[in-house]
């Protein structure tokens, strides 16, 4: 059993996994998260695009996918509801829990390259209006994230790009969501449009 750890912690590394550098970055984002939830208010909007930066919606990443909580680790949370995620989504709920819990795992062609995308969206335990999160994963690394309120993507047939729907963004969610079309470039994936569709 030793051995096989030792041979997974070297696999990791070399293919590039950091845990302790995952994990620093998610510490910064929960602090972030609970900064926010201080100053929340029910008036605003579950997701701002004003500037480019994650703690504002979305963000371009290149992280790779790595150190997944096992179903032992799981089963020692002593978390009925995380394990039940566990076995559902077996694939990619180690990678969230117990900060978050998957929602739904699709695969779409986002980019037209003729291959699925693989599309976890997840919440946190105790939110309203799930899923609150979204990542898009190609090739065993997140590319792109958002954060928001009932997130939802929609590829662009013949187009590098997506809509991502999210509520209460500009409207109320019980009158609609907001469809916000983001397209390539050189970078990632960036917000050029947005529409309100009402119920």
């Amino acid at each position: 059993m030793k051995k096989i750890l030792l041979v997974l912690a070297a696999v990791l590394l070399l293919s590039g996994c950091s845990a302790v550098k995952n994990a620093a970055t998610d510490a910064t984002g929960d602090a972030t998260v609970v900064e926010k939830a201080k100053s929340d208010s029910r008036a605003a909007a579950d997701m701002v695009f004003d500037d480019l930066s994650f703690t504002s919606g979305f963000a371009n990443l290149d992280r790779k996918l790595c150190g997944p909580k096992s179903s032992a680790e799981i089963a020692k949370l002593n978390d009925a509801r995380a394990l039940e995620n566990y076995k559902q989504f077996p694939a990619f709920a180690g990678y969230y829990l117990p900060q978050n819990y998957v929602v739904d795992v699709e695969l779409l062609d986002i980019d037209n390259d003729q291959k699925n995308e693989t599309i976890v969206s997840y919440t946190c335990p105790a939110c309203n209006a799930p899923p609150r999160g979204l990542d898009i994963i190609k090739n065993n690394k997140i590319v792109f994230t958002a954060q928001g309120g009932n997130l939802e993507v929609k590829p662009i047939k013949g187009e590098n790009g997506f809509y991502l729907n999210v509520s209460g963004l500009t409207i109320p969610r019980s009158q609609g969501y907001t469809a916000i079309k983001f397209q390539a470039n050189q970078t990632g994936y960036y917000p050029v449009a947005e529409n309100d569709i009402k119920y």
